[in-house]
Order: structure tokens, then C-alpha cells, then sequence
């Protein structure tokens, strides 16, 4: 490889998809690749459900050493209040509220993400404020609710973007609603300045499903050919396929996103498709090593994304491989060391080879 045939690694626009733990952490791995290949600008960065999270992290400044250890380091499960068993919502969405029958989707869940939406509000520091060109989508039914600084919006399919709001939604709040998967988290009730009241769940479940492109298309009137999408895909382990169908079955089918609705337009993205099998959709607590997997499977994902799009020199291309090679012997020595000092020796093998940055540009 000794050619690149780039757009352009500024004005990007940068959109990560849904998909719980694994978007987390695949996400995350992507972001320190398009980092360390030099895409550091980008006109706006989008994300739905969990890819919303590290994207938000990194629209408002956190580094990518940062983001990493939050990534690794944070159970995000010891954000999320109990409230009620899931043989309890299930009874009342099933039976009691038939609200499956009315193809509603449940307002309760089996958790409360309050503190989730503190967390996310407070982690990039003192500024709490709505980062530039960050937007991401929850959804009413099935009408997509786009929250931007620039206020809130709604389009059903076939429509244009309608405004419904000029204030900017609470940040928090926002990123809760995109990963409010009905029937785990409670509904997101979002109060507008006009007086209507949003119940809001997970941005994956809209008319356009896995992957809402179009946003990025429509809304902010770019050429796909400027659009890096990250998408993991549906769930690859068993236990994630079981579940999906329970959900369907006990949802009434509207629960689980569609995996696919898009259309020929996304052929001319730039597509990156990490295949995360260390660590399962909603598996918060995962330990640090198979956190770790995923980062990296969605950095070796970007990387060939790149690599397949021309888009490396020989030089980029050489060091993403040696980072691999590197990271693939540290893993293979990891099995006879203990568990608890791989995240200090993976840190310290990314600073060694330029790969984290203490600050962003």
C-alpha cells in the first residue's frame, strides 16, 4: 500500500451506531484509530443508543486516554437503580396494560438510569454544556426525535425534519432517551418548551432502525462520501440471539431494533464493522481484558476499513499493523500473567507506539 485516495480527514462527519456494551466499546476503539491515523476534525459527530456515549465523551474534549480508561474502568451497571424485576414488567406490558396488543412500547422498566443521566452530564468536567455538532436520536413510537443544541426535532418516514423546540435538551437526559431500551430502562418523559411532553426510548427502534444515516444526510445536507459510520450489527453470541427473540416475543416485536433499513445511498460511507464476540450487548460488567478485546477489535476494524478504502499511506499502514501484531502478543502473554495487570500493560504499549494522547488538539 503506497497510494491513499482520502476525501479528506477534516469536515467528517461521524456516526456511531446502537448495540449496548459492544457499541461502547467497539466505539471507543474506532475513535482511538480515526485519532491516531490524524482524523481529529470532523463537522459533526452523531451517535444513537450506546455509540452515543464515547462519541458524546469525545465531542466535548475528553482524550482518548481518558475515554479508554472510562471504557475500561467504569461498570456501568453500578449506574442503574432497580426498580422493578423483569417478571413484574413483563406482566405489566403483557397482560395488565396490553400495551403489546396496542403496539406501545412499556414505559416501565426494569431500572432507573437518573444516575446514568448525572454521569454523563458531569464526566467531561465543570462544563456541562451541549457540545458542538454532537446530535444524537431517540424516538416517540416510531417517529425519530433528533436532539441537537439547536433544539429538538421529529420526522416521520417519508417527511422532513420538524422543529419541535428551540431550547437544547438536557444532555443527560438526551443520551438516557437514545439508550432507553424498553422493558431494561424506564421511558424517558422530556418536557418541551412548548408544553408537550416526549416519551422517549431507545433511537434504534425508528422507522430507519439500526442505522439512521439519513439523519446525517437530511438534517445537516452532507454527501455520504463524507460519513464515517461505525455499526457492530446484530447480536453474534447466542445468549444475545436468545434474548433478542424473548424480547420480541414479550414486546410484542418492537423492543429489538432492525438490524438493517437503510438505503443504496449508505454504499458510498466509509463503513467500519467491528464483530465483538468478547463481550455481550448488555454485559456492563465485563472484565477489563475482554473490555479491552472489543477496543481493539473496533481499532483493527477501522483500521482495515481504511486500509481496504486506500485511505492509509505505507507508512500509517505499516504502524497500524505493528500495533496489532504488538497488541495480539500482549493478549497471548496475558494468560500468564494476572488479569488485573493487563489494563497498565496495554496502556503502557498504546503510549509507547503514539497510539493515546493525553489531550486533543
Amino acid at each position: 500500500m503506497t497510494t491513499t485516495n482520502n476525501p479528506g480527514k477534516t469536515g467528517v462527519n461521524l456516526f456511531a451506531g446502537p448495540g449496548g456494551a459492544r457499541a461502547i466499546v467497539a466505539t471507543t476503539g474506532m475513535l482511538m484509530a480515526l485519532d491516531f491515523f490524524g482524523y481529529r476534525s470532523y463537522a459533526t459527530l452523531g451517535g444513537v443508543s450506546g455509540g452515543s456515549i464515547p462519541v458524546r465523551l469525545y465531542a466535548s474534549g475528553v482524550s482518548i486516554r481518558r475515554l479508554v480508561e472510562l471504557t475500561v474502568e467504569l461498570d456501568f451497571e453500578s449506574l442503574l437503580d432497580p426498580e422493578m424485576p423483569m417478571k413484574a414488567v413483563m406482566f405489566e406490558h403483557y397482560w395488565r396494560s396490553a400495551s403489546r396488543l396496542k403496539n406501545k412500547l412499556p414505559e416501565r422498566g426494569c431500572c432507573n438510569g437518573a444516575r446514568f443521566a448525572e454521569w454523563v452530564e458531569k464526566v467531561a468536567g465543570p462544563d456541562r454544556s451541549w457540545p458542538e455538532n454532537f446530535w444524537t436520536l431517540a424516538c416517540e413510537h416510531e417517529t425519530q426525535i433528533l436532539l441537537t443544541k439547536e433544539g429538538v426535532f421529529k420526522r416521520n418516514k417519508g417527511e422532513k425534519f420538524q422543529q419541535l423546540c428551540p431550547n437544547t435538551p438536557p444532555l443527560g437526559r438526551s443520551i438516557l432517551a437514545s439508550c432507553a431500551v424498553p422493558m431494561l430502562f424506564n421511558a424517558v418523559r422530556m418536557p418541551l418548551s412548548n408544553g408537550e411532553v416526549l416519551t422517549l426510548h431507545d433511537g434504534a427502534l425508528s422507522w430507519e432502525g439500526w442505522r439512521p444515516v439519513t439523519i446525517v444526510e437530511d438534517h445537516y445536507d452532507v454527501e455520504p462520501d463524507s460519513m464515517i459510520v461505525c455499526d457492530v450489527g446484530p447480536e453474534t453470541t447466542l445468549y444475545d440471539r436468545a434474548s433478542s427473540s424473548l424480547w420480541r416475543v414479550f414486546c410484542g416485536g418492537r423492543c429489538v431494533a432492525t438490524p438493517h433499513a437503510g438505503s443504496d445511498r449508505e454504499r458510498n460511507f466509509l463503513l467500519i464493522r467491528p464483530v465483538v464476540t468478547s463481550v455481550g450487548t448488555f454485559e456492563f460488567t465485563a472484565p477489563a481484558d475482554r473490555k479491552w478485546e472489543g477496543i481493539m477489535e473496533g481499532f483493527a476494524a477501522t483500521f482495515r476499513a481504511l486500509s481496504r478504502n486506500s485511505r492509509l499511506t505505507h507508512e500509517e499502514y505499516m504502524a497500524g499493523r505493528d500495533i496489532l501484531n504488538a497488541f495480539d502478543d500482549l493478549r497471548k502473554q496475558g494468560k500468564q500473567r494476572p488479569p488485573s495487570s493487563f489494563t497498565r500493560r496495554a496502556l503502557a504499549l498504546l503510549t509507547e507506539k503514539g497510539v493515546l494522547r493525553d489531550s486533543q488538539p
